[in-house]
């Protein structure tokens, strides 16, 4: 766990840093946005509700009273369909969100890659990998502010807290979930604290241990220590200003369709929690890295519709393809490494067989998929092209990528449900407070992006409306 842990800043993260006043409300500037640094004693949290299609929400709508009733009815507050950023994953749509761009723009195109230089596949955790600042780590330049970043998923922690100084002296926190009860953890959220809390457990009477990280409890667990650290906060130093993230998993969006009984009884325990933030007068923006689809295969619904392109290429008496699948990441059991998206290395000599091959294996009606050259994919999905494969593959709506039958332990996941293509591109993007026309007007035209989220929760009309409400 790294709560406030020492790191030197990487050079590829440093640049000007710009802050400007006017006359009330002062300002910070990162990778070419503005953003609108809060009031004093004002918190703004942003969540990412991992794998949470549209669809979740309006199956458990009349258990949630205080997102539509509070949050949103009467607080005006906003809600919109945007789209997330591809592929629709976990690595690179969080790291869109924080950092306000593109993976184009930020570098970081999946969970793992192909590292071209040595050939090996990396996870893409490493904040080296990142190719411009964070929102976070300009914002805590500013006087008198606050940083708190919380994730379900320890595996984002050290991007997300990229960039951020390296003596905390009270002035960020950041904490997985996952590994909340180290001795590491513990240490460190004392030292946060200057002594008054030395484990999770004084932020929550709720939780006396870390809930399975395979489990609808963990994030629950999460958002109940976030609220805990942000009345810490209000109560030792209530003149500051706070911006805090907080990422949950997707375990219940993998397990569970939008109305079976398991998830609407997570979005009300969910509700429970908005709540509570929008009560202590947050400003709380919502969105999500990616939706959700069934990826079963339909006639038995018994085993995934997964498609092994590195099979196929053998099939087709094409050597040395290499399949490399973007979802990978720890949490297996989640989607046994199955997505709807991946990307294909393939010998100079064998391009043009391994187009037409991939070309008719899309054409599937069972599994049904799109194949795109690297540079049109670049140019398409807004992907940073030298970390792009040869070929890259854009499942069907119930479409899987596997590399080889081997390769997988399918007894995992005996009834898919995963993400990946173009196809889990929609989710929500919601805000408690009134946003703009300028605003309202790009959410909802269809150009809206779940990376819009700090951007609008840091807008002039979003600071002016909370200054109302205090």
């Amino acid at each position: 766990m790294l709560i406030g842990f020492s790191r030197k800043t990487s050079s590829i993260l440093s640049h000007q840093r710009t802050v400007t006043r006017a006359v009330t409300t002062q300002y910070f500037q990162v990778n070419g946005h503005r953003y609108c640094v809060p009031d004093y004693g004002q918190h703004v949290v942003g969540i990412c509700i991992d794998g949470c299609c549209p669809e979740y929400l309006k199956s458990a709508k009349f258990h949630m009273p205080n997102l539509y009733q509070k949050m949103l009815a009467k607080s005006s507050g906003h809600l919109s369909i945007v789209r997330s950023a591809m592929p629709t994953l976990t690595n690179p749509n969080n790291m869109s969100i924080v950092t306000g761009v593109s993976p184009a723009h930020h570098g970081i195109s999946g969970n793992y890659y192909l590292d071209a230089s040595t050939g090996e596949e990396v996870m893409m955790t490493r904040p080296e990998l990142l190719r411009c600042p964070t929102i976070f780590s300009e914002f805590v330049n500013t006087p008198d502010t606050v940083v708190v970043i919380l994730t379900v998923k320890h595996k984002l922690l050290s991007m997300l807290t990229a960039g951020l100084p390296s003596d905390t002296q009270g002035r960020w926190i950041g904490l997985s979930a996952e590994r909340a009860d180290d001795e590491t953890s513990s240490s460190a959220l004392a030292k946060f604290s200057n002594g008054e809390m030395q484990s999770f457990r004084d932020l929550s009477n709720e939780w006396m241990q870390v809930p399975s990280v395979y489990s609808a409890e963990s994030s629950l667990f999460m958002l109940d220590l976030g609220v805990g650290l942000l009345d810490f906060i209000s109560r030792t130093q209530p003149e500051k200003r706070v911006l805090a993230y907080f990422s949950t998993t997707d375990y219940v969006q993998h397990k569970h369709a939008p109305f079976d009984y398991e998830p609407v009884t997570f979005y009300k325990e969910l509700d429970k929690r908005l709540g509570a933030l929008n009560d202590r007068g947050a400003v709380v923006g919502i969105t999500a890295d990616h939706g959700m689809s069934d990826k079963t295969e339909q006639e038995t619904g018994l085993q995934p519709n997964v498609v092994y392109i590195e099979s196929a290429l053998a099939a087709h008496g094409i050597a040395g393809g290499r399949c490399i699948l973007p979802i990978t990441d720890p949490y297996v059991r989640h989607h046994g490494a199955l997505g709807g998206y991946a990307v294909v290395y393939v010998p100079p000599e064998s391009l043009e067989r391994c187009r037409s091959a991939l070309e008719d294996l899309g054409k599937s009606d069972t599994t049904p998929f799109t194949v795109y050259r690297r540079e049109v994919a670049a140019d398409l999905f807004d992907l940073p092209a030298d970390r792009l494969g040869d070929f890259v593959l854009d499942g069907g709506r119930r479409s899987v990528f596997g590399k080889t039958p081997d390769f997988h332990d399918l007894s995992q996941v005996p009834k898919l449900r995963s993400h990946g293509s173009s196809y889990e591109e929609l989710v929500p993007f919601i805000i408690n407070r009134p946003v703009s026309p300028k605003a309202r007007a790009h959410l909802e035209s269809g150009n809206g992006r779940n990376f819009d989220l700090f951007r609008i929760l840091l807008d002039d009309s979003v600071h002016a409306s909370s200054l109302s409400k205090s």
